[in-house]
């Protein structure tokens, strides 16, 4: 499962530069309905990829155990190679001082409360996550598999 995680990893950050690349070529502001579907798409796509290269190492749709391994691996994949992930551990370990990281995780910075319900979206949004990658691996490789029959 470890080689279709890489798969996904590659085309997710693959996309992320292209869709980078189109905002800063045209100039296109984030939306909220646009981010979702970029968001959304961030997931889905790479999933496609990693699906076509099992059915075509194996030549079969993968097991429940397989959908969930990989479904594991993509979201962690996906939450580590995140954009936002990347710009809040930059920003937490380059540009605060060791008083203002301090202060970030305390309720100096920010309510404890806005924490809690932060975590408690990011928990469901990745839950939400996981089933759908999990069902799109499954999914996608039946379909890829009667193609080659």
């Amino acid at each position: 499962m470890n080689r279709y995680a890489l798969i996904f990893i590659i085309a997710n950050i693959l996309l992320n530069i292209t869709v980078a690349a189109l905002f800063a070529t045209f100039d296109l502001g984030s939306g909220d309905i646009l981010t979702a579907i970029l968001t959304a798409a961030f997931v889905i796509a790479p999933t496609f990829f990693a699906s076509a290269a099992f059915v075509k190492d194996h030549k079969r749709p993968p097991t429940a155990d397989e959908k969930s391994s990989f479904a594991w691996r993509a979201i962690g994949a996906y939450a580590l190679t995140s954009d936002n992930t990347a710009a809040l551990l930059i920003g937490i370990a380059f540009t605060f001082n060791p008083s203002e990281r301090a202060a970030l995780f305390t309720s100096d910075g920010m309510p404890m409360m806005i924490w809690i319900a932060s975590l408690a979206l990011i928990g469901i949004y990745l839950t939400i996550c996981y089933f759908g990658v999990r069902w799109l691996f499954g999914w996608y490789a039946r379909i890829a598999c009667e193609r080659r029959a």
